[in-house]
């Protein structure tokens, strides 16, 4: 489902039981799979009906690139779905909890390859949805000290469901969005890459990015963003042909991910895939 301000319509509806409020600040197009099928198809694999953004037939495509074959897609004859596609050489299994991730976890549209959040940070403009409360535990802002356990509770949350993910496991390096100043008792994206790091079994460096000095770009206006955060953050070396995952706390415009995205292609990564705890409802 795509859920944009013009969509809500009227003013009363609420799609999928999403609040007015949350609709209507919600402009950044956040996707989630409706549905999916799957079942065997004799003499060519498996058979996938999905229900949702058709760019999950192209996010499914990544996840299993050759010697997967894929055929399709097709549109669906079944009113419940909106495409049907086919696949040989991909474990049932493996495409099953893919497909549950993909069920779970929201699709945010960015200048990444792909990037993912477990939840949005607020259920409406009031309360803020459980793994919200948790980031605001976790996270280390306004004087207000993070919670280290709240901290460890996320991050397992994070790299349990990451783990799903067939493109991040192949990732060759996990690299958390920097802090400046140093955040303590922790900086949150940290915990939370090296937790899923661990999962995935694969190197996380936190040297790779470094921020040269502090920024606050979440109040100000898309336009101005990009000039706040110009030279705010380097690379530190040649990253030629390394796939990345990209791990952040909270996601509000997407400007510091892209911004970042932007500078570890200049340095040669191949693939980048964002992983954020929750999204904001603005963007």
């Amino acid at each position: 489902m795509v859920w944009r301000e013009a969509d809500v319509e009227p003013l009363s509806a609420s799609p999928e039981g999403l609040s007015v409020a949350r609709a209507m600040v919600w402009r950044m197009a956040v996707t989630q799979l409706r549905a999916s099928l799957l079942e065997a198809a004799p003499k060519v694999g498996l058979r996938l009906w999905l229900a949702g953004s058709p760019g999950y037939v192209r996010i499914l495509q990544r996840a299993f690139p050759p010697p997967v074959s894929w055929y399709g897609p097709y549109t669906s004859f079944d009113s419940r779905f909106d495409s049907v596609v086919y696949m040989q050489g991909v474990e049932e299994d493996q495409l099953r909890r893919f497909l549950g991730f993909l069920s779970d976890t929201l699709f945010v549209e960015t200048a990444l390859d792909e990037a993912w959040a477990l939840d949005m940070h607020m259920r409406d403009v009031v309360d803020r949805t459980g793994t919200g409360d948790l980031v605001f535990r976790a996270k280390t802002y306004a004087g207000k000290p993070g919670e280290p356990e709240a901290a460890a509770e996320l991050a397992g949350l994070v790299a349990a469901r990451a783990a799903h993910h067939p493109g991040i496991n192949r990732a060759g390096l996990v690299v958390p969005v920097p802090a400046n100043p140093p955040r303590e008792p922790h900086n949150l994206p940290e915990v939370l890459a090296v937790e899923l790091a661990r999962a995935i079994g694969r190197p996380c460096r936190l040297d790779v990015l470094v921020k040269t000095r502090p920024t606050n770009v979440k109040d100000l206006p898309n336009e101005e963003k990009l000039a706040a955060l110009a030279d705010a953050y380097v690379v530190t070396g040649r990253l030629d042909g390394r796939s990345i995952v990209l791990v952040d706390d909270l996601l509000h415009s997407g400007s510091t991910l892209n911004h970042l995205g932007g500078l570890l292609r200049a340095a040669g990564t191949s693939d980048i895939i964002g992983f954020v705890a929750t999204k904001t409802l603005r963007s």
